[in-house]
């Protein structure tokens, strides 16, 4: 198995402030990893400088408190994997663009818009067909009485 120490991404055009990018890893981690805390120091470079997310949070501090905490995972066993030494891995809050923790709850109003544009999609396909079919019915009905 190959040890990765550094992984760099960059983008291939700058983002706006206010957003965000992710990048997405896959790893393997150690049966005895399970419990503790993992943290990934990031280097963040944008065009008016860099920010160095690296700070730790000590035992009993809130990471929240620091300038720059650096993204950490906490390691927990995996609850869908059938082997004895899976682990399982829950993000915690990481860097953004301003600096403030990212939320990972789901966006109940964006799913509810969702769901309500499906709806009206689906209900502008019903309508299409049955005015479709309509004009068929009314030029059988004009033919006969001719």
């Amino acid at each position: 198995m190959q040890r990765v120490g550094e992984v760099v991404y960059t983008a291939t055009t700058p983002l706006e402030d206010g957003f965000r990018d992710t990048v997405t890893l896959q790893l393997t981690l150690p049966a005895e990893a399970e419990g503790t805390a993992i943290a990934f120091p990031v280097l963040q470079t944008c065009e008016a400088g860099e920010t160095n997310w690296s700070e730790i949070a000590a035992d009993g501090q809130d990471s929240h408190d620091l300038a720059a905490p650096a993204p950490t995972i906490d390691v927990t066993a995996a609850e869908d994997d059938h082997s004895a030494d899976a682990v399982g891995v829950d993000l915690a809050a990481g860097p953004t663009a301003s600096g403030t923790a990212v939320q990972s709850e789901p966006d109940l109003v964006a799913r509810s818009l969702g769901l309500g544009g499906l709806a009206v999609g689906l209900a502008g396909i019903v309508v299409a067909i049955l005015s479709r079919r309509r004009p068929a019915a009314d030029a059988h009905s004009k033919g006969s009485n001719v």
